[in-house]
């Protein structure tokens, strides 16, 4: 059955959760920074709070009435001063997670472009999309959806035992 994809609230919090605890226990086999997937509900408050307050949305997927994938959108501001003004604010996809179950499907890809739609509803210019370095998988997707890469951060561990150039 192909899923249905629905704008949810906090109502939906319950029904988030274990999809957020997913994508958490994924990141954390790459980054050891990431806390326990049973650790993750404040984060997934705080961005329910945001998208409350800003006029962001979630997207809940759900096949066979079981959620199997969501994504968290944002209207952020770029707070970067080199930037036009009008192309300062824009939507951010925060979190996006499809459960093993239901992936190499195209629900991703569903999911970002129903985003990327209500994006441009709300009148924004741009919006992004980040991946860990590891996530081979979801790089490649962000890839052919954006067609180019933004930028790329590098993250060095500091301390006395690191070494410079």
């Amino acid at each position: 059955m192909t899923p249905t994809i629905r704008e949810v609230g906090r109502e939906a919090r319950e029904a988030l959760l274990p999809l957020m605890e997913g994508l958490q226990a994924v990141e954390r086999a790459m980054e050891a920074n990431r806390v326990p997937p049973s650790g993750i509900g404040p984060h997934l408050d705080r961005q329910l709070d945001l998208m409350e307050r800003d006029g962001g949305f979630a997207l809940l997927a759900e096949a066979e009435g079981r959620p199997v994938g969501f994504l968290i959108g944002l209207v952020v501001e770029d707070a970067d001063l080199y930037v036009l003004p009008e192309n300062r604010r824009l939507g951010a996809v925060t979190d996006l997670y499809v459960a093993e179950a239901a992936r190499r499907q195209g629900l991703a890809a569903r999911l970002m472009a129903e985003a990327e739609a209500r994006f441009v509803a709300l009148g924004l210019p741009r919006m992004s999309i980040g991946a860990l370095a590891g996530n081979a998988a979801a790089r490649a997707l962000y890839l052919r959806w954006a067609g180019r890469e933004h930028a790329v951060i590098y993250e060095k561990p500091i301390g006395a035992e690191t070494t410079g150039l």
